[in-house]
């Protein structure tokens, strides 16, 4: 079946624009990501009027307006959002659910060492501030400089 010569100039002609709006797109975004470029450069590197208002943006899409506790209520206040979330997290974290018994019997064929019910108490037990700094301040000198290493090396200045 023969083909309508006009309708292949057509195609070609489609084809043709297509690529133009392309190139055409492309430069345009490359455009405006200059003259962002520019703008933020000029304005924004300095913690100007331009840069704070930019964090107070991000700051606000991850603000968190508001929270529905486990009864149902929604909390709109600030105060109110950030005690649901320490309420939420201690109920989980350090309530009762945490204390609730579980059958260990079927996973000790796969534990390599079986800790006894003095060493499990002794991990959740309270620590004081004070054991904390002492064992930071028992950290080896030679020890490794990891992110760890660097803070130990820190806690040990004078005043801290």
């Amino acid at each position: 079946m023969a083909m309508d010569p006009t309708t292949d100039i057509l195609i070609s002609l489609e084809r043709v624009a297509r690529l133009v709006l392309l190139k055409a797109t492309k430069l345009e975004q490359s455009m405006l990501q200059q003259r962002a470029k520019i703008q933020w450069l000029k304005g924004g590197d300095q913690c100007s009027k331009f840069f704070f208002p930019k964090i107070a943006g991000r700051r606000a899409a991850q603000k968190v307006f508001h929270i529905t506790s486990d009864d149902g209520s929604r909390i709109t206040d600030e105060p109110g959002v950030a005690n649901e979330f320490v309420r939420f997290y201690t109920s989980l974290l350090g309530g009762q659910r945490r204390r609730q018994h579980i059958d260990l019997i079927p996973l000790q064929a796969h534990a390599r060492h079986i800790i006894s019910v003095e060493e499990g108490e002794s991990m959740i037990r309270p620590v004081s501030p004070g054991e904390v700094k002492e064992a930071v301040f028992d950290i080896a000198e030679d020890k490794a400089p990891d992110w760890m290493g660097i803070l130990s090396d820190s806690s040990k200045l004078p005043g801290v």
